[in-house]
């Protein structure tokens, strides 16, 4: 069993460092969106900034974690391929999430969200913003990041699965122990509240209390909070109803309107001002 638990905590030290690199990237490129930065002040975000992380990765990695519980009882070479190409693909959301959150800061002045997401329905809109020249040089680092990163995993972290020896018991127990680590990362820790982004703002200053926020957490935060899941949150009441309700609120009868004026047909001028204060009217 010590390799099931070195596989993950290879993958885990992994992101760990990914993150942080991030995160400091994060800093340099948009520290001048602060105009009293500082690195001294921008430490206390990693720490917290990485109980976040160990939130993210731990998410990441429940269906991995699920997969080796399988192949614990049943050793198939399925499952091997399964998580490794679920790991690789879930390495390449993260590398994109990673640099397009450090840029969008740097325009937006707002970490990534599903506003940002939206626009990928219009592929002009985005490449109407850069030159290409901007747009190649761009991609070309993209592309370096994602190919340098996913070799670096290949070659120095991940390892395939591997039977171990154990009765079904015992490797039921030690898989039950991952999943309960896995359980109290993801929560954040052992608090009343799970994990949210009031537990990683431990500063006066919101630019440092952003770069402690994962992309990632925030992004899938953003999307969950826009309602893509579920139904629409506002409709309480049956259509019917709310259409018979609307209708008797518009009604028109005789009396709905008071008389105040002596011309039943006045003469009024409407004047729309934009921006004016009342001072100035």
């Amino acid at each position: 069993m010590k390799k099931i638990y070195l596989h993950f905590f290879r993958i885990l030290i992994f992101y760990i460092v990914l993150f942080a690199f991030a995160r400091i990237f994060f800093l340099l490129f948009n520290y001048t969106q602060e105009a009293s930065f500082s690195l001294i002040k921008a430490l206390p975000a990693f720490i917290p900034g990485m109980r976040m992380d160990l939130s993210v990765i731990a998410y990441a990695l429940l269906p991995a974690l699920l997969l080796t519980g399988i192949f614990l009882l049943r050793p198939y070479k399925w499952i091997i391929k399964a998580e490794y190409y679920y790991l690789f693909f879930i390495l390449f959301i993260f590398c994109l999430i990673l640099p397009a959150n450090i840029l969008l800061y740097h325009y937006w002045g707002s970490l990534i969200n599903f506003r940002a997401l939206s626009y990928l329905k219009d592929i002009s809109e985005i490449s109407s913003s850069f030159t290409i020249s901007q747009m190649i040089i761009l991609l070309f680092f993209l592309s370096l990041f994602i190919l340098s990163t996913m070799v670096f995993f290949r070659k120095l972290v991940f390892q395939f699965l591997q039977p171990v020896s154990g009765s079904p018991l015992i490797k039921s127990i030690h898989w039950l122990v991952l999943v309960f680590i896995s359980t109290i990362l993801l929560r954040g820790g052992l608090q009343m509240l799970p994990m949210n982004e009031s537990l990683v703002s431990v500063s006066d200053n919101n630019f440092v209390n952003q770069t402690a926020v994962n992309p990632a957490w925030h992004l899938a935060n953003d999307i969950y909070r826009a309602g893509l899941f579920s139904g629409n949150p506002f409709e309480t009441t049956p259509q019917a109803d709310a259409e018979k309700k609307v209708k008797n609120l518009f009604s028109c009868n005789a009396d709905s309107f008071p008389h105040i004026l002596t011309s039943n047909r006045p003469n009024i001028v409407i004047i729309i001002l934009e921006s004016f204060t009342a001072d100035i009217v």
